[in-house]
C-alpha cells in the first residue's frame, strides 16, 4: 500500500501506509522455519520499504545481498529506481541504470518480472527521446531477452 500511495504521488498517506507496516510487522512473531511460504519475512519488508522510499524520490543507501549468492531483489530495486528516474525526466540515466541492471541478471533468471519491470523503465520515456543511444540499447536489451518459460 505504502510503495503504490508513493507512487501515486500521496506522500504522506505512503509514510503513514509504511509506519503501520513497520509497527505490524514489529507485532509479529520471529521467524520460523516452519511455514516459510506464509511468513512475511524482515528481507521483504526491506524490499518494499526500499521500493517505497524510491517511490518517494529519496536517496536509498542499500546494499545487495550476500556476495555470491544470486538475488533478484537487488535487480528489481534498480529497475524500480531506473523506472522513477525516467518519470523524473532523466531518461538517459535511467535507461542506463535498467541496462546495468538487466546485464546483472543470468540469461536463466530474465523472467516475466524482471523485463516487465525493464520495460515499465521504457515505457516512462517520453516519444521524442525514444530515438536516444541509451533508450535504443535498453530496448534492444529487452527485445532479445528470452524469458525462461
Amino acid at each position: 500500500e505504502a510503495r503504490a500511495l508513493a507512487r501515486l504521488g500521496e506522500h504522506k498517506a505512503a509514510r503513514a501506509a509504511l509506519a503501520e507496516a513497520e509497527r505490524i510487522f514489529a507485532r509479529m512473531p520471529p521467524e520460523g522455519h516452519d511455514h516459510l511460504a506464509f511468513r512475511f519475512s524482515e528481507r521483504r519488508l526491506q524490499f518494499y520499504r526500499i521500493g517505497t522510499l524510491i517511490e518517494l524520490g529519496e536517496e536509498v543507501d542499500w546494499t545487495p545481498g550476500p556476495s555470491g549468492a544470486y538475488t533478484i531483489d537487488p535487480v528489481l530495486l534498480l529497475l524500480d529506481q531506473a523506472a522513477h528516474m525516467a518519470r523524473g525526466g532523466k531518461a538517459d540515466d535511467a535507461c542506463h541504470l535498467a541496462e546495468k541492471a538487466l546485464l546483472q541478471v543470468p540469461p536463466e533468471h530474465r523472467t516475466s518480472i524482471v523485463l516487465s519491470r525493464a520495460r515499465a523503465v521504457l515505457s516512462e520515456v517520453p516519444e521524442g527521446r525514444r530515438r536516444a543511444a541509451a533508450v535504443r540499447r535498453l530496448t534492444d536489451l529487452v527485445v532479445d531477452a528470452l524469458p525462461v518459460s
